[in-house]
């Protein structure tokens, strides 16, 4: 297992390597941070000298390779640098913002599970029937629904025709429950629908219909053997929709005014802020690749007959 292990922190390293150069690229190739950092009023274009002056400040004058190259140095000594925009250390921004995102991340990751297990299971046991049927046809509309409407949906609801929860911003728990319902409920209702499917596979295996004709109890056949069986795939699809979430849910934040990662790094990419945007996707790139690993090993142990190469 360690070599296996090993291995695939080999493939995470050279992701990122790939991950930060396609990064780099694209800031440039999409504006001059130099022009945004600019200062300038209203209907006024940015005074060249200036923007000079910005440009030989931040090392921007460089050709873009040579500040690759100093910037991947710089973070291979785990300096991320200095935000252009906030003026702050980005290792400083990272961790301030960070445990608003993660607590948002968790309670979503909860609720979408408690939404997605149960029924996914009742979808499954009371297959072609009206339950079933109500299921799918529910999920199908949620998932569907982009998150920006269906937040805004919510707000109106449960917020401005019946006051049950706030607008916006931080605080109680009940400042949290819509913002983790725009983003759990078709993440859960999806779970549900992939949950649904695995246990009808795992229902058509041989080892089940034995198991049934020695006259094994529906109920311990189901959450016994076919249920493990049939949650590894949604345990691996889980941790990477963890991941995701922990690099920020960027809409989310900007809809309900959460100071969080999301809301920062959207502020930065408008600014082309280079060393914030290439701390976060940086960031990112290795929740998701351990997060990916982790999966593989919880499902290794899941289920006993996965074995990794050596």
């Amino acid at each position: 297992m360690m070599r296996y292990i090993l291995r695939r922190l080999l493939w995470v390293a050279i992701t990122l390597g790939v991950v930060s150069l396609l990064t780099f690229m694209l800031i440039f190739a999409t504006g001059d941070p130099a022009i945004m950092l600019t200062p300038t009023r209203p209907g006024q274009m940015p005074n060249p000298k200036l923007v000079a002056l910005i440009r030989q400040q931040y090392g921007l004058d460089q050709p873009i390779y040579r500040q690759y190259l100093y910037y991947m140095g710089n973070l291979l000594r785990g300096n991320l640098g200095d935000s252009y925009y906030f003026r702050r250390p980005v290792t400083a921004l990272l961790a301030e913002k960070l445990p608003t995102t993660a607590f948002m991340a968790g309670l979503i990751m909860l609720t979408a599970l408690a939404i997605g297990l149960p029924l996914g299971v009742l979808a499954a046991v009371r297959r072609n029937t009206l339950i079933d049927r109500s299921i799918l046809i529910g999920s199908t509309v949620l998932i569907s629904t982009p998150t920006i409407f269906l937040a805004v949906l919510l707000i109106y609801g449960l917020a401005y025709r019946i006051p049950l929860f706030p607008l916006s911003g931080v605080g109680s728990l009940r400042h949290w429950v819509l913002p983790t319902l725009s983003v759990a409920l078709p993440i859960g209702l999806g779970y549900a629908l992939f949950l649904r499917t695995t246990m009808l596979s795992a229902l058509a295996a041989d080892y089940v219909r034995t198991a049934q004709s020695k006259g094994l109890g529906d109920s311990w056949l189901h959450f016994r053997h076919v249920l493990p069986n049939a949650l590894i795939p949604v345990v691996m699809l889980a941790s990477l929709d963890l991941a995701g979430l922990l690099t920020g849910v960027v809409l989310v934040e900007q809809i309900f005014s959460i100071p969080g990662l999301g809301q920062t790094v959207f502020t930065a990419v408008q600014n082309r802020d280079v060393p914030m945007v290439m701390g976060t996707v940086f960031f990112g790139a290795i929740l998701i690749g351990l997060g990916n690993l982790i999966a593989d090993l919880v499902a290794a142990r899941l289920d006993p007959r996965i074995r990794f190469g050596g």
